[in-house]
């Protein structure tokens, strides 16, 4: 797939994978590690596939690739690996996405958008974290409950449901909110989560790293209080 996809420039990496460029201007590949994001790309392009398209605030995506265990094209990536993480962190076990997205900006003008959206989106990162505990305590065989877990996720809705505080945020939250009532809660969501994509003479604050993504089950999207 290189020849096709694949320029010689390596953007940045960050804890879980690194941006490369690609021959086609505007968009870039994204090699990753990060199990949440690779699997909520999964569900957002199946979404748009079904006609739900990606929402403007969040970086639109044309492929995914599951590529097999110990897929070892991206030596800078295995390196960060292996650099940050240890052997907690095996590229030979863990399952690699490469993520064809578009392109987003984060320096110059864009830092300044950035900083503001990450601000406006503290109110959300303090709603979401007691929601994130209650699932993985649910996960864990502990105290969560389908009742706690759905009150905590309408505390969440009801912020989103609020306008933006700013209009730096505006497209985000919008964004959350589409992905939220689908079952698909994106928890990570600070300065270094969101970037600012291009689009004509259009600049956009977006979603490029959705970590963290809690996805619902069934019983609770259909839990009644």
């Amino acid at each position: 797939m290189g020849s096709r996809f694949l320029s010689s420039d390596l953007l940045g990496c960050g804890g879980y994978g690194c941006v490369y460029g690609t021959q086609t201007p505007g968009w870039v590949l994204k090699a990753t590690y990060d199990q949440s994001e690779g699997q909520f790309v999964s569900k957002a392009i199946a979404l748009a596939l079904a006609g739900e398209d990606f929402p403007a605030g969040i970086v639109r995506y044309r492929t995914l690739i599951d590529a097999p265990a110990g897929f070892d094209r991206f030596a800078d990536l295995n390196h960060l690996l292996r650099s940050s993480h240890g052997e907690e962190l095996n590229p030979q076990t863990l399952r690699l996405y490469l993520l064809w997205r578009e392109e987003a900006h984060f320096d110059g003008e864009a830092a300044a958008a950035r900083h503001q959206a990450a601000e406006d989106l503290l109110a959300y990162r303090g709603a979401t974290w007691p929601l994130s505990s209650s699932m993985w305590a649910l996960r864990m065989g502990g105290d969560g409950s389908f009742r706690e877990i759905v009150e905590k996720l309408d505390r969440v809705r009801k912020l989103l449901d609020q306008p933006a505080p700013t209009q730096a945020s505006e497209a985000v939250w919008a964004a959350l909110r589409f992905y939220l009532v689908r079952g698909l809660v994106i928890t990570d969501m600070y300065e270094t989560n969101v970037g600012v994509v291009h689009r004509g003479r259009e600049r956009v604050v977006a979603i490029t790293d959705p970590g963290r993504v809690l996805m619902l089950p069934r019983e609770v999207l259909t839990f009644r209080v």
